[in-house]
């Protein structure tokens, strides 16, 4: 039980550090020139959510669906990024 504890939490914190990386890299991407650029790609991951959820309110069952495929595209990609981020710092070291 306890070596699951320590894999739900190193989860977590991949996930938290690789939304900081698909924020940073989104941010990047959107704004070339900017300091910024967490900050503008969490902003978008912000107001893609709140569109979604605003359609998914108004619009219906679909737009559920797209809300769903969305957070999880994320998730799958922070944990991707997370991965990429983690192994390129041991590569570093060595």
């Amino acid at each position: 039980i306890p070596v699951m504890i320590f894999l739900i939490l190193f989860i977590l914190f991949s996930m938290f550090v690789g939304f900081i990386v698909l924020a940073e890299w989104v941010g990047t991407r959107i704004d070339t020139h900017g300091k910024n650029n967490f900050i503008v790609g969490f902003t978008a991951f912000m107001v893609a959510d709140f569109m979604l959820n605003l359609l998914r309110i108004y619009g219906g069952g679909f737009f559920t669906f797209v809300l769903v495929l969305f957070w999880t595209f994320t998730g799958l990609a922070t944990s991707g990024f997370a991965l990429r981020y983690i192994k390129n710092l041991f590569k570093k070291k060595s």
